[in-house]
């Protein structure tokens, strides 16, 4: 590159001071040139702020610190639209810890080489807290290609849920800021791709650590239901950007929708009837010329996820179901001793 563009790490935080240290420390470790670390506390109410303040010295730190709690999304957009100077962005949530220091390197030299590229991404590794048990996520580089079109991604993801979302991940401010619920990823950068293609970093960058407090596991039915909107919302673009994937984009709509309904219909299952019976009632309401794909007896499901928790209790199980079925597989499961 003749020139470095400023990159903004943007850290969004709420009472993670066990787990702050490490994120930023990874940020500050980055070799890249020209960052800037954009942390914004939510009014944590642990001390998130002491650990922070360790770190202010260093002129690469933008600290703010919220005098109430606006919300997630609310101190995502602060973040990057009020604090936030760089041309490209990095989201790393304070949970979370950079494992290649050249990855924002690495990204924004992609980023400035290819114009028509809108995401850049690195490997993510996840790491359960409770067992220790590591998962290698499924990126969209199907068959490790290094470029890929936008659309192929689109339509590749409704069938293979690869990861698409922040971790490892950079864009272009351009493209990003003017998202009214950034805190969505998985949408944002489904509509991102539509404009533009994907490059990928061929090695393990990032880790996310995956606990009962993660946000996306506490997600309620009216979020996941809003998501899945705009997702078909994306999709309804594409119909219209690219007239000749009509017909993959049409399956790829009601392939959304079915799986959006079993996994709400799989939480509640276990959860309560009431819930369960919600779900139902809304897609029948909503998609009734697909309604007739879901399961009517709660029984069933109930009895799937019995089956489910027996396997994901034994380590010889989990081995041998991901042997005998690997194409279903989200990650690979890895099991330290």
């Amino acid at each position: 590159m003749n020139k470095s563009p400023l990159v903004s790490i943007i850290i969004t935080s709420y009472n993670r001071s066990r787990w702050l240290q490490r994120a930023i420390e990874s940020a500050l470790a980055q070799d890249y040139s020209e960052f800037e670390v954009i942390i914004s506390d939510n009014c944590s109410t642990d001390n998130s702020d002491e650990v922070i303040r360790r770190y202010t010295n260093d002129s690469r730190i933008k600290y703010s610190r919220n005098d109430t709690n606006i919300g997630m999304n609310a101190n995502f957009q602060k973040a990057l639209n009020i604090l936030a100077n760089g041309e490209y962005i990095v989201f790393l949530c304070s949970d979370d810890y950079f494992i290649n220091n050249s990855f924002v390197s690495q990204a924004a030299e992609m980023l400035f080489s290819n114009p028509g590229v809108s995401i850049v991404w690195g490997r993510n590794i996840g790491i359960f807290e409770d067992n220790k048990s590591k998962l290698q996520y499924l990126m969209p580089n199907l068959n490790n290609a290094i470029h890929r079109k936008g659309i192929d991604i689109i339509l590749d993801y409704m069938f293979k849920p690869f990861w698409l979302g922040y971790g490892a991940y950079m864009t272009k401010s351009k493209l990003i800021n003017h998202f009214e619920l950034i805190v969505d990823d998985i949408p944002t950068n489904l509509e991102l791709l539509l404009d533009g293609d994907a490059m990928f970093i061929e090695k393990d960058s990032y880790v996310y650590r995956r606990h009962n407090n993660n946000a996306a596991m506490n997600y309620s039915f009216e979020v996941i239901i809003l998501q899945m909107r705009k997702i078909l919302q994306v999709l309804d673009t594409a119909e219209i950007k690219f007239p000749t994937k009509k017909k993959s984009l049409v399956n790829s709509k009601n392939t959304v929708i079915i799986k959006t309904a079993m996994s709400l219909l799989n939480l509640y299952a276990y959860r309560n009837i009431g819930g369960y019976r919600k779900v139902y009632s809304y897609f029948e309401k909503e998609f009734p010329n697909l309604v007739t794909q879901l399961p009517v007896k709660k029984r069933s499901i109930q009895l799937k996820y019995f089956v489910i928790q027996i396997i994901l209790s034994s380590r010889k199980l989990r081995k041998i179901v991901s042997f005998i079925f690997p194409q279903k597989r989200i990650f690979r499961i890895e099991y330290n001793n």
